[in-house]
């Protein structure tokens, strides 16, 4: 997979662990120099209803957690698959 530019766009689908509450809408587009860290954000943000969750737990390939600092481009280019990158969330750790 090419390096995708800075101002492009890359398809993320977010999928809950069992057990762990759904959004309503789970694809998306984030920009490539985002950080996983804004994902994390944006997924507790959809959460929160009357009370704060706890952390947010982010897995990537359902297998380790990728740093917050790490932008959504560099993952796209190392782990991505076809057109979009796939992660799965938790409340509570789940892999690696």
């Amino acid at each position: 997979m090419s390096a995708p530019a800075s101002n492009e766009k890359v398809a993320v689908c977010i999928t809950a662990v069992p057990g762990t509450p759904q959004l309503k809408k789970n694809k998306f587009n984030m920009g490539v120099a985002d950080p996983v860290a804004k994902l994390s954000a944006f997924i507790q943000r959809q959460l929160i209803q009357d009370e704060k969750l706890p952390s947010i737990f982010l897995f990537l390939a359902s297998s380790f957690a990728p740093s917050p600092d790490s932008t959504i481009g560099e993952l796209y280019q190392n782990f991505g698959s076809g057109s979009k990158l796939s992660f799965n969330y938790s409340l509570t750790p789940a892999w690696g």
